[in-house]
Formats: C-alpha cells, structure tokens, sequence
C-alpha cells in the first residue's frame, strides 16, 4: 500500500507530494557524476526513522536515499545499524553539499553544514572510491523523480 504526504506551507498547500515508497523490493536509479547507484527511498517518517537499521549487509553500488518535504538541517545517527555507512547531504538543487562517515551504533548525531532536501546513504567509502566530493551532481532516474514528484 502506498501513502501520499501533503507538505502544508505557511502560505497553504505546498506542490510536493512524497510517495511512500520505503518497500524493499521498490528499486530506483541514482547517478553520483558518472557513478551509479541502485537505492530505496525513505520518504516518510517511519521509512526515514528506521533507515538501514537492523540490516548487516548492502550490496556494493546499492544505498537509501532519504527524501525530505522541505531543506533543514536533517541530523543522523545510527543506533541500532550495523553498517559502516558514508552519507552525502544533498540540497535542493541536488548538488552535495557535505559528505561524512558514520560508525556502527554510534548514536552522536552527523549533520549537514547547512540546509538540505536528501540525504544518500551507501557503504562506508563508496564516495571516495568513486571520487566523489562536495558538489557533485546528484541525478535521478525519471521513475524516480516521479515517485517523488519533482523534475528529473
């Protein structure tokens, strides 16, 4: 079952629905410059609380990628997961703007060094052997920038 979620604005209802879409078996495509990535998304509150908690493996070019209704300092921690993880915070425009690593059950929180739309989680050191850094250009695949309503 899928559930839809309205983001309410000061100014009334705001365009961005985000499809549930925290399903294992729901797959989508994520290029990191010429990189590319197979992810889950957690796009609500219980997906994006339980992230990748509980599991003790993550295929190589696999990750989560966290969708957010509007750009904050979102913090992580991560209590109860078992993987080393590394985590890029993604703004609005979809360019990374920091990218950090995080240990097993390590419940400190990591934040972003500012505001931020999506967070990207994959196996700890999957961006540095890929090259990446901040500024990075985040792509989505079309399925997925439907699923979650906004342009590729």
């Amino acid at each position: 079952m899928k559930a839809w979620f309205l983001a309410v604005c000061a100014t009334g209802v705001c365009a961005v629905c985000l499809v549930c879409a925290s399903r294992r078996d729901e797959k989508f495509e994520v290029r990191v410059d010429a990189a590319k990535l197979t992810v889950e998304l957690a796009a609500d509150p219980d997906s994006r609380a339980r992230g990748l908690m509980h599991r003790t493996d993550l295929e190589q070019d696999a990750g989560m990628l966290f969708v957010f209704e509007y750009s904050a300092e979102w913090g992580f921690w991560m209590k109860n997961t078992f993987i080393p993880l590394s985590i890029a915070f993604i703004r609005e425009d979809r360019t990374i703007l920091n990218i950090e690593d995080m240990y097993p059950h390590d419940t400190s929180l990591v934040m972003p060094k500012g505001p931020v739309r999506y967070a990207l989680e994959v196996n700890k050191g999957w961006f540095a052997a890929h090259s990446i850094r901040a500024g990075a250009r985040v792509m989505f695949s079309s399925n997925l920038s439907r699923a979650i309503r906004i342009s590729p």
